[in-house]
């Protein structure tokens, strides 16, 4: 793992029920992670790794296999974090910043769900450039019909196109 812009390189070595986090490895890489540490934490409490993982914050060069593993293992991943910053803020402090995080993080996601919602609306109620779901659902089961007698027509063609060909 490479933290930019710092050029910090940490080693992740996985064992059983535990990941060694190395400042120096003497052996092959297989997968490299280069990215923020920015971008490093929004992958860690992000939902969707695998979104995350693949937007581009994060690059990731290497062994695939290994890095779909890695992938799991930031899913899976479960970091109490009001419990470090207590450490270093107390109890209080971190349950307080704990909640403002949490209620921030549920404040952008409705404002994005809300955001997409009325994109969509207007998108397709007000500007009319895309189809309402109904629409488009009845357009491409006209489509799929039409392909399908255009296929049939082929068969029918080429069956009497056998027929002519033989007499």
């Amino acid at each position: 793992m490479v933290l930019t812009p710092f050029d910090w390189t940490l080693y992740l070595c996985p064992g059983e029920g535990s990941v060694q986090i190395l400042q120096e490895w003497l052996g092959p890489v297989d997968v490299t992670l280069r990215g923020s540490p920015a971008a490093f934490a929004q992958l860690g409490l992000s939902a969707d790794s695998h979104g995350e993982l693949f937007a581009g914050r994060v690059a990731v060069t290497g062994d695939m296999h290994v890095a779909r593993h890695f992938q799991r293992l930031f899913d899976k991943l479960d970091i109490d974090w009001e419990e470090h910053v207590s450490h270093l803020t107390g109890d209080l402090l971190a349950s307080q910043l704990g909640g403002m995080v949490r209620a921030g993080r549920h404040w952008l996601s409705e404002a994005h769900k809300t955001f997409r919602l009325n994109l969509a609306e207007f998108l397709q109620e007000e500007s009319r450039d895309l189809p309402a779901a109904l629409e488009a659902d009845a357009f491409y089961g006209d489509v799929d019909r039409l392909r399908a007698d255009v296929d049939r027509l082929e068969a029918r063609t080429a069956r009497l196109r056998a027929a002519l060909s033989g007499d």
